[in-house]
């Protein structure tokens, strides 16, 4: 699975390296907005280009954006974003992951996301 992980983060890091090149408001230095996850996502084959709002993609675009905190935290780090990604596709990276009490007053996925008080994913 290592293996994986490698050769998706290439292909992340290389996205975004597009990016600079094809976003004008693209600052890799800020946090990931959702109109770029969006860009993200459609170019590494997530989402469909031309994805709208009544589309059920959009939906789950949506809830992975609320389940990374988006809105919340105004923007997701690139990391953040790059494992989510990864875990969807099926790869791990057991040094991100903790053993702790799933969080109670949230639910699905939500319960296993946790930030440390640095805001670490």
């Amino acid at each position: 699975m290592q293996n994986l992980g490698q050769k998706f983060l290439r292909q992340y890091n290389e996205v975004l390296r597009n990016m600079e090149d094809s976003e004008e408001d693209w600052d890799m230095t800020q946090p990931v907005t959702f109109q770029h996850a969006g860009s993200i996502l459609a170019t590494m084959g997530f989402l469909q280009e031309s994805v709208t709002e009544e589309k059920p993609d959009y939906k789950l675009f949506e809830e992975l954006w609320e389940l990374l905190e988006g809105t919340a935290r105004e923007g997701v780090k690139k990391d953040d974003l790059a494992y989510a990604l990864m875990v969807i596709r099926g790869a791990r990276e057991p040094s991100r992951e903790i053993d702790c009490q799933a969080v109670e007053d949230k639910q699905g996925l939500a319960r296993f996301i946790v930030y440390d008080s640095d805001g670490n994913l």
